[in-house]
C-alpha cells in the first residue's frame, strides 16, 4: 500500500477450472507500475501466514453468516441438484471445508499454474501509446517464464441432470417463494447463433414481465438468462425465474411453460422485435466506448477460435433480425426435453 501510494493500479491473479488468468489495470499515467504488478503476481507471489488466516477467518464468517440466509441454502442445494451431486460442485458453504485449505499446498498450485505462461494470450486495451509501451510489454511480460510445457484439459464429466426434473425445498420463515426454471442442452457454437438466442432470450425477458408481473401481478420482477459455453462442449443453459407468493407458484409456473409454448409455436409481435433492436443498438453504442466490452469480445474470440472482424458483423445481425428468427431459435432451444423447476417454499404455509 506505501509503495502504491498515489498511483492508481492494481493486478489480479485468478485459477478456475480449465485456466489461469490475470487482469490488471489503473491509470494511464500509472502504466509501467501496472506493468510491473502484472509481472510480480506471478513471478513472486506472497506466503503470509496472518494473511491466511484472516482470509480463512473472513470466509468463516460469510460461510455463517450464509447458512442463516434460505436463499443462499436454496440455490446451493439447487446447484447441487441440478449438476447430480457431481464432487467438483462444492457450493462451499460449510466450516467444515476450511479445515481442508492448507498455505503451503495453495502456494504450491498457484506456482505450478502459473510456472509457464508461454501459451498465454495478452490482452491490452485502453488509453496508451504503443511505442511508448513496447519496451514495458518486452521487459514486464517478455520476461515471464516459458518452459514450453504442453498441457491439456479434463472433462470432468460433469453435466446437468437429464430429462424432466422437479426440486422443492421448505426453508426460513418468511412467506415467499423463489421459482427456477432452468432449460440446457448441446447448442452451434457460433457467433449468428449466440446472436440468436441473446435476441431471443430478450424477448423472453419482455413477456415474462408483461405477462408475470403486469398482467397477473405476480411478482415485482421475472428474469431470464443465458450461460453458454464451449468447454467440456458447446452446451447452454436457459435460466428463468421469479419471487412470489408460495400460493401462487404453480398459477405462475403454467404461465412462464404458456410462454415458452407462445414463442414456439409463432412469431413474437413486431413491436417486441422492434423492442429488442432498440435495445440491442442502445447498448451496442455504450459497449464500443467501454474498455470491459472490448476485453471480453477479444477474449471471446481467442476463447471460441474465431475472425476478430465477426465485430463488424453485428449492426448486421441487429439490422437483419424478423420475428421468424425468434421463433425458430425458440423452437430450437426451449425444448422440454431438459427441464428443471426449483421451487424455495417457507418452511410453515400460511
Amino acid at each position: 500500500d506505501k509503495k502504491l501510494a498515489g498511483k492508481i493500479a492494481y493486478a489480479q491473479a485468478n485459477i478456475s477450472e480449465l485456466g489461469e488468468d490475470i487482469y490488471a489495470g489503473g491509470s494511464p499515467e500509472d502504466l509501467e507500475t501496472i506493468f510491473q504488478l502484472l509481472n510480480l503476481r506471478v513471478t513472486e507471489p506472497r506466503k503470509d501466514s496472518s494473511a491466511f488466516l484472516s482470509v480463512i477467518d473472513k470466509y468463516k464468517t460469510e460461510i455463517e453468516n450464509g447458512l442463516n440466509n434460505p436463499e443462499n441454502l436454496f440455490y446451493d442445494s439447487l446447484l447441487v441438484y441440478s449438476f447430480n451431486n457431481h464432487k467438483r460442485v462444492n457450493p462451499f458453504r460449510t466450516t467444515q471445508n476450511l479445515k481442508y485449505v492448507d498455505l503451503n499446498k495453495a502456494y504450491s498450485i498457484f506456482k505450478q499454474r502459473f510456472a509457464d505462461m508461454g501459451d498465454f494470450n495478452f490482452i491490452i486495451i485502453g488509453t496508451f501509446d504503443y511505442d511508448k509501451i513496447k519496451p514495458m510489454i518486452e521487459k514486464y511480460i517478455g520476461s515471464l517464464p516459458n518452459t514450453n510445457s504442453k498441457e491439456n484439459w479434463k472433462d470432468v464429466k460433469r453435466y446437468p441432470i437429464q430429462g424432466k426434473n422437479e426440486m422443492s425445498m421448505n426453508v426460513g420463515m418468511e412467506q415467499k417463494s423463489q421459482v427456477e426454471i432452468k432449460i440446457y442442452g448441446d447448442f452451434e457454437n457460433n457467433p449468428q447463433e449466440r446472436f440468436n438466442i441473446n435476441a431471443l432470450i430478450e424477448v423472453l425477458d419482455i413477456r415474462l414481465r408483461e405477462v408475470i408481473r403486469e398482467e397477473k401481478s405476480g411478482t415485482y420482477g421475472a428474469y431470464a438468462y443465458p450461460v453458454l459455453t464451449k468447454y467440456p462442449k458447446n452446451a447452454y443453459t436457459i435460466n428463468i425465474g421469479w419471487g412470489c407468493d408460495p400460493k401462487r407458484v404453480d398459477e405462475l409456473t403454467k404461465a412462464a411453460y404458456d410462454i415458452l409454448d407462445e414463442l414456439k409455436s409463432k412469431p413474437t409481435s413486431q413491436e417486441n422485435v422492434n423492442k429488442v433492436k432498440e435495445m440491442q443498438r442502445k447498448e451496442r453504442e455504450t459497449q464500443l466506448k467501454e474498455n470491459r466490452y472490448w476485453m471480453g469480445f477479444i477474449y471471446s474470440t481467442l476463447n471460441n477460435e474465431e475472425n476478430i472482424l465477426n465485430i463488424l458483423d453485428v449492426e448486421k445481425r441487429i439490422d437483419a433480425l424478423t420475428a421468424e428468427d425468434i421463433q425458430k431459435t425458440a423452437a430450437k432451444y426451449l425444448n422440454s426435453k431438459n427441464v428443471l423447476r426449483a421451487v424455495m417454499y417457507p418452511k410453515e404455509l400460511k
